[in-house]
């Protein structure tokens, strides 16, 4: 509090002392992955924020995500992840070229990121899931277990690490992801190929590029 200059009287014991007293309209939940179902249900059951921003990947499993998005949805709350590439101008023109057909029908996805699965290979999965409007209905993968926070003095066990594997969309595209590199060594990119061409976009390099296959 003194370090931000907070004032005394929105300073608290906790965040749920926090949620009953103040009249929030948007909590954002950024805690580590295993406190988001705790704190987002905190959020709807002792406050009463008509949107609940929360940091990703959602949960650390699939019946956290659940129960969050029943919770939300029961008390009337939206709830938004923290998916930011949908809002990144270059992926909003690609998902516009996807849907207009510049690909043709995407076939397979390539995509590379940093350290670690979860924490960052969710943005990835989530960006081609938006993209290409489907859900994914198989997935395998594998764990390396390596982590850049290994090298910290942590007081938690990391609930991440690195890995990569495959997915499989309802409409049979294949995409393969690998978050695997190193943080030092980053170069995050995406190659969509379909029957009509191909389009590559590296974060690291800032760059894009199409082929029509012609």
């Amino acid at each position: 509090g003194d370090d931000w200059g907070v004032p005394e009287p929105r300073r608290y014991a906790d965040h749920e002392a926090m949620l009953a007293e103040a009249d929030l309209d948007v909590v954002s939940v950024a805690s580590p992955t295993y406190l988001h179902a705790e704190h987002v249900h905190d959020a709807v059951d002792v406050g009463d924020p008509a949107v609940v921003w929360c940091e990703k990947p959602i949960a650390g499993s699939v019946a956290d995500a659940e129960s969050m998005v029943d919770a939300c949805e029961a008390a009337g709350v939206e709830l938004v992840v923290n998916h930011v590439r949908r809002w990144d101008e270059p992926y909003v023109r690609l998902r516009e070229a996807v849907e207009e057909g510049a690909l043709g029908d995407v076939r397979t996805v390539n995509a590379q990121f940093k350290l670690e699965l979860l924490r960052n290979g969710t943005h990835y999965l989530d960006t081609v899931a938006w993209i290409l409007g489907e859900r994914a209905v198989r997935a395998s993968g594998h764990l390396t277990g390596e982590t850049p926070m290994h090298d910290r003095e942590l007081p938690l066990e990391v609930d991440d690490g690195g890995g990569g594997g495959y997915v499989v969309f309802e409409d049979g595209t294949f995409l393969t992801l690998d978050c695997v590199v190193p943080r030092d060594s980053y170069s995050g990119w995406f190659v969509f190929t379909g029957s009509g061409g191909r389009c590559r976009v590296s974060e690291g390099e800032e760059t894009g590029a199409y082929w029509a296959i012609e």
